[in-house]
């Protein structure tokens, strides 16, 4: 037993990797060449990692990359499908 008095986790945790900048208008950006048609954070080319940026056609949307292995991303869109699907229906049924 360590020194502290408490055990050593047993299970291990997930992590994951967060990253963006929502309120930088990057699509309004313009060096000179014109604005940005697409961005990507490229730091999120490893499993586990999610992009958070503002959207291009709509300030107050925003645009979520993610990067899963296939048969997590699979999981992920259903989940995520049947959660909007259930949350526009309430909201539905709220107006």
């Amino acid at each position: 037993m360590p020194k502290h008095g408490l055990r050593e986790p047993t299970i291990q945790m997930p992590t994951i990797g967060v990253s963006g900048t929502p309120k930088i208008k990057i699509y309004n950006v313009d060096f000179g060449w014109g604005k940005p048609k697409k961005h990507e954070t490229p730091s999120i080319d490893y499993n586990g990692s999610i992009s958070v940026n503002t959207c291009k056609d709509s300030p107050a949307d925003i645009e979520i990359g993610i990067s899963l292995p296939a048969k997590q991303l699979d999981a992920f869109i259903f989940i995520s499908r049947d959660e909007l699907d259930s949350t526009l229906y309430c909201m539905d049924l709220v107006s």
